[in-house]
């Protein structure tokens, strides 16, 4: 089941930004995702993998999200630097 960036966004209360319109139909590391996958970052010790990832849509705290990428879409989320136990 492929989700697109927008829908993604909802589903995690993030801010998007980006192409709302790319879809994802699975999850993948940085460093493997592809143009058709989600991948995250909510650690320091994979920021170098953000440059380089070709990931359709890339999940991230908020610490990271002025990072520069080449990902099409971007979401920003509590969520995810909450389920890292950071408050």
């Amino acid at each position: 089941m492929a989700l697109t960036a927008r829908a993604l966004a909802e589903l995690v209360k993030g801010e998007l930004r980006g192409d709302g319109a790319v879809e994802v139909g699975r999850i993948a590391s940085l460093d493997r995702a592809g143009p058709s996958d989600a991948s995250f970052l909510a650690s320091p010790k994979y920021v170098a993998q953000l440059s380089v990832s070709n990931a359709g849509v890339i999940l991230m705290t908020p610490a990271f999200a002025d990072l520069p990428t080449a990902a099409p879409a971007l979401i920003s989320s509590l969520y995810i630097q909450q389920s890292k136990g950071e408050p």
